[in-house]
């Protein structure tokens, strides 16, 4: 029994010691007050702060859910609250400005609190640091557009060219000579401007030469059958034919141009035959053949942009040249002798003809 007394007796008595020391802190605290929301002042440098959450005050919390409010306290304060003496010094404290900050647990249908508003923070030696949005900049120096130059465009007077001439032999008896009657004649030319009228119109002066050689073995030659000859002939021609011309030409577009050419010239024709009967012999004849051609074409050419350019040239057009009777003759080494071989007939070599070129400008 004296024992249960001594633990009732104890229970007690930390009991009343408990309860005296809540009363003494409750009386000690000081109790939390509401403040009103507050617009910010105009910024003044002040001492750097932190922002410290307040603690709620032992009176005030039995409210659960309720709104809590935060102030922005110093670096310096302490967790006791404002009021408590400790927290009192012989230097004023900082400006503290009282914030409403919205509780996440605010119940729908609260009123809103005020939010904070953007203040600048003073720096620790009391000079207003930079401003941190966007400083005005000066707008940077126009300059003046430059002006590309247009690119160079040359003037070609000049023109080099290598060529290939092809004219259609009517005459039957260009069978005697050559297994084709289209035989090709590869040439070179040479050009140059003489004049551009004001219409660009263009005229270019032409120097050129052609070079032709066919032979003709007997056994495919024919055209000796109907004549009676017992035999037929090997036959060979070559001709060098030079000529000069004018064109006139005019641009549709920069890089194409239509064309007329008039030309002509002489050609130095030779014609050798050699009878399967007579083997030691060789009949030869030599002509100089005037001739005449008009032609019509275009040109296709690169950008003037170089000093030199390329330039493809097509042309077609009829070509007029004189008559021969071929009737070769044989002469001996010492000219002493000649003899007249049998006359192969009369040779016509005009006929439609095209040109193309292809030609170097500058």
């Amino acid at each position: 029994m004296n024992q249960q007394r001594q633990h009732c007796l104890a229970a007690g008595l930390v009991c009343s010691l408990a309860l005296s020391t809540g009363v003494a802190v409750a009386q000690t605290a000081a109790p939390a007050q509401p403040v009103a929301p507050k617009t910010v002042a105009t910024a003044q440098p002040v001492a750097p702060k932190t922002v410290a959450p307040a603690q709620p005050a032992a009176a005030a919390a039995g409210s659960a859910g309720a709104a809590s409010p935060e102030v922005l306290g110093t670096a310096g304060s302490s967790t006791a609250g404002a009021g408590s003496p400790a927290a009192a010094s012989s230097e004023a404290p900082p400006e503290m400005v009282p914030v409403w900050v919205p509780n996440r647990e605010t119940p729908p249908g609260a009123p809103a609190l005020a939010q904070p508003e953007p203040r600048q923070k003073a720096s620790p030696n009391g000079v207003a640091p930079l401003a941190r949005w966007p400083l005005p900049v000066a707008p940077a120096a126009q300059q003046e557009p430059v002006e590309s130059e247009p690119p160079r465009v040359y003037v070609y007077r000049f023109a080099l060219a290598g060529e290939a001439l092809t004219t259609w032999q009517s005459s039957s008896r260009y069978d005697i000579l050559s297994d084709t009657r289209a035989p090709i004649l590869p040439g070179l030319s040479a050009a140059v401007r003489i004049a551009e009228l004001p219409s660009k119109l263009r005229i270019d002066a032409e120097l050129g030469a052609n070079f032709e050689s066919t032979t003709s073995p007997g056994e495919s030659n024919r055209a000796l059958t109907a004549d009676g000859l017992s035999a037929t002939p090997n036959a060979k021609l070559s001709a060098a034919h030079y000529w000069a011309g004018l064109r006139a030409s005019r641009p549709l577009i920069p890089w194409v141009a239509p064309h007329v050419r008039l030309w002509g010239g002489l050609a130095d024709q030779t014609v050798e035959v050699q009878f399967r009967n007579q083997t030691d012999a060789l009949y030869t004849q030599r002509n100089l053949l005037p001739f005449g051609a008009l032609g019509a074409g275009f040109s296709v050419s690169s950008p003037a942009r170089y000093v030199a350019g390329l330039s493809l040239l097509a042309e077609g057009g009829y070509r007029l040249m004189s008559d021969v009777d071929l009737q070769p003759k044989w002469e001996s080494s010492d000219n002493r002798i000649t003899r007249t071989g049998p006359s192969l007939g009369d040779l016509s070599r005009s006929g439609p003809y095209l040109r193309v070129a292809l030609a170097l400008t500058f």
